[in-house]
């Protein structure tokens, strides 16, 4: 069974329980097919595709494939983020409480403790996807009571109007820059 989430940039993303093994076999193969597809079809700027694909294929042989956020352990990236920065508050207060300073310690030393910790608590888990659950039900409700900063709207909307001005050519009449000379003494 694998949980899929479903984009909807209208109506809000959704999840839906997928039975592979219910599938029949002709469609299980184009499951599989497109999703090689869609893993092996990687850019790279110092190979060609294919070969960043052939060393794709060649990871996924010996089982190095990195897996998406949501299909790691049926976590969203919201959910995922959310448990992080629990973890990271929990570390911190248990440094607090012990008497050390979080000043002193570097973010990356923090961060791997809060790994540490989630991997000692997952319940952690749990409680980010309720809280971001209860945000996203929350959103639509806030009021929003304040203005406006007008200095703020004026720079937006000059930065709006001056992209607006720097429009690009035509295709086929773009001008390209040339590029310095370079004098070399001998």
């Amino acid at each position: 069974m694998f949980t899929i989430t479903i984009n909807d940039k209208k109506r809000g993303n959704s999840k839906i329980e997928v039975d592979f093994d219910a599938l029949p076999e002709n469609v299980r193969q184009e499951v599989v097919r497109q999703g090689l597809a869609k893993m092996l079809n990687c850019k790279s700027s110092k190979l060609s595709n294919r070969e960043a694909a052939e060393r794709k294929h060649e990871a996924m042989k010996a089982g190095k494939v990195r897996a998406t956020a949501a299909s790691q352990d049926g976590f969203t990236g919201k959910e995922k983020t959310e448990a992080m920065r629990l973890a990271r508050q929990a570390v911190k207060a248990g440094m607090k409480e012990q008497g050390y300073n979080v000043s002193d310690y570097a973010a990356s030393v923090i961060t791997e403790m809060a790994k540490e910790y989630l991997g000692d608590y997952p319940e952690v888990f749990e409680q980010a996807r309720r809280n971001v659950e209860a945000a996203a039900a929350l959103a639509p409700k806030a009021k929003i009571t304040a203005e406006p900063d007008p200095a703020k709207v004026a720079k937006r909307e000059a930065a709006k109007k001056e992209k607006k001005t720097e429009a690009k050519p035509p295709k086929g009449k773009r001008t390209v820059k040339a590029k310095p000379a370079v004098h070399v003494q001998a």
